[in-house]
């Protein structure tokens, strides 16, 4: 008798936390509400707009590392790409960590207040290149 009880506490402890590491894993889908406030729209729509997003954000990275290599002086050429590739992935570290402090600041992923807080922070980080071209460009002539 003592056994079989054991047994059975063992198994729920057994189920609970399969149920927590699903929940911390992200597979918890499944749960959120299919209505997100004041959106209205299904995660097969922001699916989709994140997927876009994810094909053409990246997409030229090939014609940017191209045009840095052309604008280099030919004798720092090898530096410009280092500084390059080390201020983009550098740059987009920080925009995975700010997007989870601004979910968690917003109130959590279940909140529609927190994912306008993250896409604000993208949008911000978007409006942040043109500006930061222009700052570097102030002062110099560009060839063409």
């Amino acid at each position: 008798m003592i056994g079989a009880h054991h047994r059975k506490r063992h198994r729920h402890a057994a189920v609970a936390a399969r149920e927590r590491a699903r929940q911390r894993s992200g597979f918890a889908l499944r749960s959120t509400p299919r209505h997100y406030g004041h959106v209205g729209s299904s995660p097969l729509l922001l699916l989709a707009l994140v997927l876009i997003y994810g094909f053409t954000i990246p997409s030229d990275s090939g014609a940017l590392a191209s045009g840095t290599t052309a604008s280099a002086t030919p004798a720092y050429r090898g530096a410009t790409l280092a500084l390059h590739s080390t201020v983009g992935f550098g740059l987009s570290a920080l925009g995975g960590w700010g997007a989870g402090i601004a979910l968690d600041a917003a109130g959590g992923p279940g909140q529609p207040a927190a994912w306008s807080a993250l896409f604000a922070l993208l949008a911000a980080g978007v409006l942040f290149g043109p500006i930061a071209l222009r700052w570097s460009r102030q002062g110099r002539v560009i060839a063409s």
